[in-house]
């Protein structure tokens, strides 16, 4: 409930701004400080285990079909597992620290099996990350992950633990919508990127990122 209530607010955000900028178009000034942390790299393996991908911050990380998520922090030490509680619930997390030849966790092996495999995956198959990508990695939290995902006729939408919403568009390009989708950060398909206000964009009429826009 709480991920519907988020994703109907920024869309109800987005469809305000265009009202309001119709009623008064001012370029309001915002602080752009972060275009957000983005996935730079994935894999769709839902039809046996999940998705396995690499964020800008440098984590390693894996969404797996049963709705728990591993992430490896950039130090490759430090790990967090993140689950549903049977008792409680809620979602809980499991935080350890894996140094070479430390096996972790006897349950999560299968886990952290898969996980370094997507990481080879990843690393050996993927060529190299654009230099987009690898900005402001240092001002993310590293607990930073892939919460749910999904494919659609247009592209794949993640949307990670801190509400960003990245949308990777068939097209090669790629639309970031951070801090409740106040910020907007756009890569086009010459892997030019631009972070902007979302009523800024809207006020000066930028037709394909709004397009876009309009899909969310």
């Amino acid at each position: 409930q709480d991920d519907e209530k988020n994703i109907r607010r920024i869309t109800r955000r987005i469809t305000e701004s265009f009202v309001q900028v119709e009623e008064a178009p001012t370029v309001p000034t915002f602080n752009l400080k972060d275009g957000g942390c983005w996935v730079v790299r994935w894999v769709d393996y839902s039809s046996k285990y999940g998705l396995g991908y690499k964020l800008s911050n440098g984590s390693m990380g894996c969404s797996f079909n049963d709705s728990t998520e591993l992430i490896m922090e950039a130090d490759g030490i430090t790990h967090h597992y993140f689950f549903v509680s049977k008792l409680t619930r809620k979602k809980e997390t499991l935080s350890f620290k894996l140094h070479q030849g430390d096996k972790g966790p006897p349950h999560l092996a299968k886990k952290l099996t898969l996980l370094e495999y997507f990481e080879n995956y990843l690393e050996t198959y993927s060529g190299e990350l654009k230099a987009n990508f690898a900005e402001n990695s240092e001002r993310i939290h590293p607990t930073t992950h892939v919460h749910q995902w999904l494919r659609t006729r247009n592209g794949i939408v993640f949307r990670l633990s801190n509400r960003d919403v990245q949308i990777n568009f068939f097209d090669h390009t790629k639309l970031l919508l951070s801090k409740e989708a106040q910020v907007v950060t756009y890569i086009d398909k010459d892997e030019i990127k631009t972070t902007q206000s979302l009523r800024e964009i809207i006020v000066r009429g930028e037709a394909e990122v709004c397009q876009r826009l309009k899909y969310v």
